[in-house]
């Protein structure tokens, strides 16, 4: 009877772990002011992704540069979101992140995440911390160098058929903020959204995958102003990406 119990309990066990099988895991760093990203993207996690991936959010208010608890939640991270902006971690903070890339796993970025822990020329690098100036090249094989006018009217539009891309309007559609000036992408990269803007000598990615030199995945947006957030473009794009990332990368659990 004993042994009939136990094995019981043990295909309920079992059952309940098929019902309920273990979330990837996303890490979300958010430290800038400008796009309000710290209060869109938490809604945007709750509403498109929470169902599926189990997340974690680190917030930096303005001034501050320690993303304290960074070190053990990338180790445990399946995929990082980044919506950072000239932000300079501690020391091992920084090599914790390198340490995600050669890994291999997915890096995900918004907006001024292309330069997200590289310091402008104004800044003061506090002690023990430090920059990461070729974060944009390295890890999203970008070549930010600013943007357009904010008066600017932009526009973007779908450059390829891709998963990323599914159900998102084939038409061109009026964007939130000001156009990035990127170019040129490394190569391994994949343009997903070109962009322009009202009085631009030319058109700019504003959406791409990139294969990194460690193998890993990224994907990067340019989009991200709060209006961006208020249409159904981005909100698609972002679940979409996140869902490429996490399916076709070796260095996640399945």
């Amino acid at each position: 009877m004993k042994s009939l119990s136990s094995l019981v309990l043990f295909l309920l066990t079992a059952l309940s772990s098929l019902a309920d099988p273990v979330k990837l895991k996303i890490l979300a760093l958010i430290a800038e002011r400008e796009y309000e990203t710290q209060t869109t993207l938490p809604a945007f996690f709750e509403n498109e992704l929470k169902k599926d991936y189990d997340i974690a959010i680190i917030r930096l208010d303005d001034g501050k540069h320690d993303f304290a608890g960074l070190e053990e939640k990338l180790k445990e991270a399946d995929l990082l979101f980044v919506s950072v902006r000239r932000r300079t971690p501690t020391e091992s903070q920084l090599t914790a992140l390198r340490k995600f890339m050669a890994s291999g796993r997915p890096v995900l970025g918004i907006r001024t995440a292309s330069h997200a822990f590289a310091k402008n020329k104004n800044q003061t690098i506090p002690a023990g911390h430090d920059s990461w100036q070729s974060w944009d090249a390295d890890v999203f094989g970008g070549s930010y160098s600013g943007h357009l006018g904010s008066k600017q009217a932009t526009s973007a539009k779908v450059a390829t058929d891709h998963p990323i891309t599914k159900g998102i309007t084939k038409e061109s559609f009026a964007t939130g903020g000001s156009l990035y000036t990127v170019k040129p992408l490394a190569a391994g990269s994949k343009v997903h959204l070109t962009g322009n803007a009202v009085g631009g000598k030319e058109d700019q990615p504003v959406a791409w995958s990139f294969r990194r030199k460690d193998g890993g995945l990224s994907f990067y947006t340019s989009l991200g102003h709060i209006k961006d957030f208020q249409a159904l473009p981005l909100p698609l794009l972002l679940k979409q990406a996140t869902h490429w990332l996490l399916t076709n990368s070796e260095n996640t659990k399945k």
